[in-house]
């Protein structure tokens, strides 16, 4: 490898660091500094500390509760994941459907939208009224929230899928 490669590559990886650090320190610089506005206010104000806490105590908190934090942070993980597959699992089946029946469209994206326009707020007492308090309900409204916008992506991308390419899939007799 002769000297000018050498350089080339030491100046591109240069490059793309200076690039990456361009994308990477405002938002950093704005949180710090949004940190620091923060504790001052805190601290300057005599807010009760119960009620605005300083970010230090944030992180003095999470370093001491650290276990306890991971181990709700998993459950809310499982339950958001679990939420989004059958949000997600539920409108892309229908998605598959409207996009193969303009009658199933029509009949069914009245109803989407009226789930879509029906406040979270007001069904989210309603879930917690019939199922309880454990995960059902939490994954119930994940469900609820992922369900419209991946049924109206699901109905638009597979509807703009390019006839060449499913005649050639077809002449391949894919599935």
């Amino acid at each position: 490898m002769d000297n000018s490669s050498m350089q080339d590559t030491s100046t591109s990886l240069r490059g793309r660091l200076v690039s990456a650090m361009s994308y990477v320190v405002p938002p950093v610089l704005a949180l710090l500094l949004a940190g620091i506005v923060w504790e001052t206010w805190v601290r300057v104000s005599d807010v009760p500390i119960y009620m605005v806490p300083p970010p230090s105590e944030v992180l003095k908190q999470l370093f001491w509760e650290f276990d306890f934090f991971i181990n709700e942070g998993s459950v809310t993980l499982f339950e958001a994941l679990v939420g989004f597959s059958i949000g997600a699992g539920v409108a892309l089946t229908g998605a598959a459907l409207m996009a193969h029946s303009r009658f199933l469209e029509r009949s069914l994206l009245p109803l989407a939208i009226l789930v879509k326009v029906t406040p979270v707020v007001a069904v989210a007492p309603l879930f917690v009224i019939w199922f309880g308090f454990g995960p059902v309900p939490k994954i119930l409204i994940t469900a609820l929230i992922t369900f419209f916008p991946v049924l109206v992506n699901g109905v638009t991308g597979f509807r703009s899928v390019d006839r060449g390419s499913l005649d050639f899939l077809r002449s391949l007799n894919a599935s």
